[in-house]
Parts: C-alpha cells; structure tokens; sequence
C-alpha cells in the first residue's frame, strides 16, 4: 500500500463518517450532499488507482463486494428500523458505498487489464 494511498483512504473514511451521519441528521445538507457525494466518487477511484495493489486486488474486490452486496440487501429496513442509531448507520453505509464503488470499479478495471498482459 502506497503512503499517499493511506492517507487519501483516512480522509475518505473521515468524510465518509461525517457526510453520512450530517445528511441523516441535517436535512439541509442535501443541497450540498450532491457535491461531496462527487468528491467521494472521485476519492474512490483514485484509492483504486493509488491504494490497491495487484496482490490486495482479489481481497479487496471480495470484501468491498460483500459489504456492497450487504448494504443495498439491508436498505430501507435492518438498519432503519434500529432505534436511535439506525438512520445514522444506514446513512453512513450509503455514504460509504458512494466512496467505495468507484474504487471497486477502478479496481476490477485494472485487474482484467493485469490478467490480459499475463
């Protein structure tokens, strides 16, 4: 893992924890939602670019697809219907899945271009 990977992975989780819990509790936040769910999908792809090497892709690629998978199976009713805690954590997985696809899409990309050099 590259060191400029790490940190770019840090700040994206960091916003990822904020975004998702403000767009939760703050409705206003939706205006300006749009833009940092942006900034996230561009964050994803270059932790894809820069913090995923050849030999982390294949964990990676499965876990990041486990927890996609795991997300869009539990919208709207597991996590929301927790009291008090639910509608922040469904929020946070959302946000976090916004961060996360473009990086499992940069990912997979570069891994079919290694498997056709092979």
């Amino acid at each position: 893992m590259k060191a400029g990977g790490k940190y770019v992975f840090g700040i994206s989780v960091f916003l990822v924890l904020v975004v998702g819990i403000l767009t939760a509790a703050i409705d206003l936040l939706k205006q300006v939602d749009a833009a940092i769910m942006a900034v996230l999908v561009l964050l994803g792809i270059v932790v894809g670019l820069l913090n995923v090497t050849r030999h982390e892709s294949r964990e990676f690629l499965v876990a990041a697809i486990v927890l996609i998978l795991a997300t869009f199976a539990s919208r709207g009713t597991t996590f929301v219907s927790v009291p008090f805690v639910g509608i922040y954590f469904a929020s946070i997985l959302d946000t976090f899945v916004a961060f996360l696809v473009p990086a499992v899409v940069t990912v997979a990309i570069k891994t079919i271009f290694d498997l056709a050099r092979d």
